[in-house]
């Protein structure tokens, strides 16, 4: 029975070394593979944000400038207060944008500081 023992416990280690070695040649493909994806994910992100601003934006003016036009002229309350609701829309749009751009920066740091990404990234999956 101990030599079984010893048996099985030599092979139970024969495989944890082999799983090591097969861990440590995959990590850089591995590492390379995840920043590839938050990258991306991250710039798809960024770049909605992005749109969404620059449609936002000039809905915004175009009405905010429709708006201050029929201040002063003969027209329905019915148009001024679309205008003021288009103007409210695209504002929270548009701060909405900003916020989705402000989240979606990682991106930018998988580009310039790759290394420093990765220490955050598994000090965050620490946590």
């Amino acid at each position: 029975m101990n030599k079984k023992l010893q048996e099985a416990l030599a092979e139970l280690i024969n495989i944890t070394i082999q799983g090591k070695d097969f861990i440590i040649e995959q990590a850089p493909d591995v590492i390379q593979q995840l920043l590839a994806w938050k990258f991306t994910m991250s710039l798809i992100g960024f770049s909605a944000g992005a749109v969404l601003f620059v449609i936002s934006l000039p809905i915004f003016l175009y009405h905010i400038n429709k708006f201050d036009r029929n201040k002063y002229s003969d027209h329905s309350y019915n148009e001024q207060d679309k205008h003021i609701i288009y103007c409210i829309v695209s504002a929270i749009a548009g701060v909405a944008s900003l916020f989705i751009i402000f989240f979606n920066l990682a991106w930018l740091q998988i580009w310039i500081a790759p290394k420093v990404y990765l220490l955050e990234y598994a000090s965050h999956l620490i946590k």
